[in-house]
């Protein structure tokens, strides 16, 4: 699959973001990520984009469908694209890492 960049390229930027005396797991927003996948079913494009959020995320404990609050196919923009929304809040593992990490990793093969 040779797919656009998206916004699930850019989450590195919410590892080590926020400072645990100003904020609590209970606190930590929600993120609201839009994507494109070329899978036509709903449980691969799920599992697609699990996969490339646990890459992104992957020093700080990764990430799992059980992280997701809501998922949905938001458009088809071509006969062989969907653009897809993935909402999850940040966790806390991610929010709290040591050491914040912005190097951009590929997440598309």
């Amino acid at each position: 699959m040779n797919l656009p960049m998206d916004a699930v390229e850019f989450l590195d930027v919410f590892i080590g973001l926020f400072d645990p005396e100003r904020w609590t797991p209970e606190t930590l927003p929600m993120i609201h990520v839009y994507g494109f996948t070329q899978e036509k079913e709903t449980q691969k494009a799920k599992d697609y984009f699990v996969d490339r959020i646990g890459k992104v995320f992957k020093d700080c404990g990764g990430f799992k469908e059980e992280n997701l609050v809501r998922f949905h196919n938001n458009r088809d923009v071509s006969r062989s694209s969907s653009m897809y929304c993935i909402s999850f809040k940040v966790p806390k593992e991610v929010a709290f890492h040591p050491k914040p990490h912005f190097k951009r990793e590929k997440t598309e093969e």
